[in-house]
């Protein structure tokens, strides 16, 4: 067996979508490489303030998000989807140049004290860094649901989150073993480095999915001709054109033409195009091949040029509205077990105990271990498996249902570290081999405003607003009961649960 073969039978893949898949994984692997070379130095920054510092600190980046949000809304409008990721990769690129050069001018006073002047520059890199990578990795699987198709989705795109964890460790490891060698501000320029082959990558994704496309357009082709061949003795003309026209349609199945997938969602009861559609698809452009319509829709921008036809299209559709509500929720599930891991290691190793740091850390490492390993074997070899045998509505809904039995457990053993340290891996390995991906799927049928608009709007200023707000209600709810806050955590997570198996079901038609 080829090394080629090899791959093909252990990752599920069909006829020539390796090289498609590797792109597309690899992508993903130097995106967040780069943004976890950033991590610790934006971590770093963060020492440089006292939490009072650091409150105004996240509600400058809340502010930031809803300003960048609005910003890309509207250069999607503007920008053909080809050059789109272009413009922020270049953009956090020159960014970064201006931190690099500002590191150099606006040193440290000594090893011992800060400069005012440096302190701020600190305070404005933690703000973009926790900015910086909402939108990049946003973007880059804006890419990624406009060129897969439902079916490839399904099946690719477990492996392709692997890439997003493979690239966290792989850019921590970086810094880990180079810190000793360089300065603070060179490891900027490896993250930009890292950028500039992420721009390279995405190109390659593009030409990609164009041969692909191109390939499998032929061989229906010489099914078709194939099959109209075998049966023209035994059909009269107009069977024989219905033949060819039926054949035509199967053609255009599992193909990566991600509009023809909007034109066919269009009819289901949860659609959000409307029927004056800003672009071309498949089906109002019959006299081009799919990948001449392909090319054709990346060469244009994505939609409306209004920077706030999100926010209609948000209004407008209960599907949309389902699925603002389930990312709120998952973040409140994620804030509501991170506050009470924060109280349990506190309580377990308080601030009078020797060494207490160290013990916290080794306890958060040691999940944080488990979390990555788990998650990397499950999105490489399960998660399309899974997907496929159990459908999406019960990957996105059996996360949210373990995780509230998993708070009922912790009201009862509250605050034992072990049932907490098994609450925190099931439900951070669920997130990020089930729905991750599983939430990215679900922009698979949506129009290009929905992927290109309204995904950036959820990904950043939704997620970030369920962050504050589920922080503020945790800690309203924890002061009259620890209980009490572990108790709604498992309805919030209940709620979260049906939400995904809904949101599954009008994914499905």
């Amino acid at each position: 067996m080829s090394l080629s073969s090899f791959f093909y039978r252990i990752l599920n893949l069909k006829n020539d979508e390796l090289k498609l898949l590797f792109g597309s994984f690899f992508f993903m692997f130097v995106i967040f490489a780069s943004y976890a070379i950033l991590r610790p130095i934006r971590d770093v920054a963060g020492l440089y303030n006292d939490k009072e510092i650091l409150k105004w600190l996240f509600l400058a980046t809340f502010i930031v998000v809803i300003v960048f949000s609005i910003l890309s809304m509207w250069l999607s409008g503007f920008v053909a989807r080809k050059k789109y990721i272009d413009s922020i990769f270049i953009f956090s690129s020159a960014c970064l140049l201006v931190f690099f050069l500002a590191l150099w001018w606006i040193p440290k006073e000594s090893a011992y004290r800060e400069s005012a002047h440096f302190i701020w520059l600190m305070r404005v890199f933690y703000v973009w860094v926790s900015v910086f990578i909402m939108f990049v990795l946003s973007s880059a699987w804006s890419l990624l649901v406009d060129v897969f198709s439902k079916e490839r989705s399904q099946r690719l795109f477990g492996i392709i989150t692997a890439g997003v964890s493979l690239g966290g460790i792989a850019g921590s490891n970086i810094v880990l073993f180079l810190s000793k060698f360089l300065q603070l501000q060179d490891f900027i320029l490896i993250s930009m480095a890292l950028l500039f082959i992420a721009i390279w990558l995405k190109s390659f994704i593009i030409n990609s999915a164009y041969e692909l496309l191109e390939k499998e357009t032929q061989a229906q082709e010489k099914i078709k001709n194939k099959n109209i061949t075998k049966n023209s003795t035994k059909i009269n003309d107009r069977e024989n054109l219905d033949s060819a026209t039926a054949l035509e349609s199967n053609a255009q199945k599992n193909i990566l033409d991600s509009s023809a997938e909007s034109a066919r969602a269009s009819n289901t009861p949860n659609a959000l195009e409307s029927k004056n559609a800003p672009e071309s698809t498949l089906a109002q452009t019959p006299a081009l091949t799919p990948t001449a319509a392909l090319k054709e829709r990346f060469s244009k921008p994505a939609g409306s040029k209004n920077p706030f036809a999100g926010f209609s299209i948000i209004i407008k559709s209960r599907y949309l509205l389902a699925f603002m509500a389930f990312i709120l929720l998952l973040s409140a599930v994620s804030t509501f077990l991170y506050m009470e891991q924060t109280r349990t290691l506190k309580l377990l190793f308080p601030e009078s105990m020797e060494d207490y740091d160290k013990a916290r850390t080794q306890a958060l490492a040691g999940i944080d271990l488990i979390v990555q390993s788990a998650s990397f074997v499950i999105q490489i070899f399960l998660t399309s498996r899974i997907v496929r045998a159990v459908g999406l509505p019960w990957m996105l809904s059996v996360v949210g249902m373990v995780v509230a039995c998993g708070f009922v457990v912790l009201y009862f053993t509250h605050p034992l570290l072990a049932p907490l340290a098994i609450v925190m891996i099931l439900r951070r390995v669920g997130e990020y081999a089930f729905i991750k991906p599983g939430r990215e799927m679900l922009f698979i049928p949506l129009d290009s405003d929905s992927k290109y608009k309204v995904k950036n709007f959820f990904d950043t200023v939704v997620y970030r607003g369920g962050d504050s707000l589920s922080s503020q209600a945790e800690d309203a709810i924890a002061k009259v009961s620890v209980g009490a806050a572990l108790l709604s955590g498992a309805f919030v997570s209940v709620v979260w649960g049906a939400l995904g198996y809904y949101l599954g079901k009008k994914y499905d038609k």
